[in-house]
């Protein structure tokens, strides 16, 4: 579903990613841990082909994200680390907007679209105003404006930013729910225990480089957290030597 080989990103002449390998299979969630700046963002951006890759192969269902970039577009779904916009629309107005540039307007997706907002807990909140709501609601509309195309492929930059417990607990049972879908679903977070909670395995990502892969359950959430802390504690001290 997803392939990344020798996947090599550099911005403004700094290297961002660097010989970056990685599948992710239908049905899979797949979750990238590591430090601000490690290079989780940019990563899914190469994916959303919001960013170009300065070399290597990277595909969605065997598509390359640069030669096939807009039919890879409909087949992703991706949800930036930002809020969505506070942009004088209502929560079913901004969706079905979004839905439009998607070139979908029958009444079939739209029927959808009432049903997942009844899935997310955003039904009550159809007709209110973007800038009305709370970071945490803000937060659904951006999941639902991420799946409402019914994508193969999701990509979740930090999707429990803004989360009150009980809804970390429905955004991971909403995740699950896609998962089961058949799905192939990457999430980035610096939050350990949110990827323990939801992932099949986790990559740690350092500077660029996928230095190793957790897989839950059999690695203890205490082993990525260490190892995580042991390469904090080599950035601060290069950063003060």
């Amino acid at each position: 579903m997803i392939s990344v080989s020798q996947l090599n990103l550099t911005l403004n002449n700094k290297p961002v990613l660097d010989g970056f390998d990685l599948t992710v299979r239908e049905g899979e969630v797949f979750g990238i841990a590591g430090l601000k700046g490690a290079g989780r963002t940019s990563f899914l951006k190469v994916l959303a082909t919001i960013l170009k890759p300065s070399s290597g192969d990277v595909r969605i269902s065997g598509f390359d994200v640069v030669k096939d970039r807009g039919t890879v577009r409909a087949m992703i779904g991706y949800m930036p680390g930002t809020a969505v916009s506070d942009n004088g629309l209502t929560v079913n107005e901004h969706l079905r907007f979004f839905l439009s540039m998607y070139g979908i307007s029958n009444a079939g997706f739209l029927h959808s679209l009432d049903s997942l907002l009844d899935e997310l807990g955003l039904a009550q909140f159809k007709d209110v105003l973007l800038y009305e709501l709370s970071a945490e609601e803000k937060q659904k509309v951006s999941l639902a404006r991420a799946v409402m195309h019914d994508p193969s492929v999701l990509l979740l930059d930090e999707p429990e930013n803004g989360m009150s417990d009980k809804g970390l607990e429905s955004l991971a049972s909403s995740i699950e729910t896609q998962r089961g879908r058949k799905k192939a679903v990457i999430a980035a977070s610096d939050s350990i225990s949110f990827l323990n909670k939801i992932a099949h395995r986790i990559g740690l990502l350092h500077e660029g480089r996928l230095m190793q892969i957790f897989h839950p359950g059999v690695d203890s959430c205490g082993s990525i957290e260490k190892r995580m802390n042991d390469l904090r504690k080599v950035k601060n001290e290069s950063c003060t030597a």
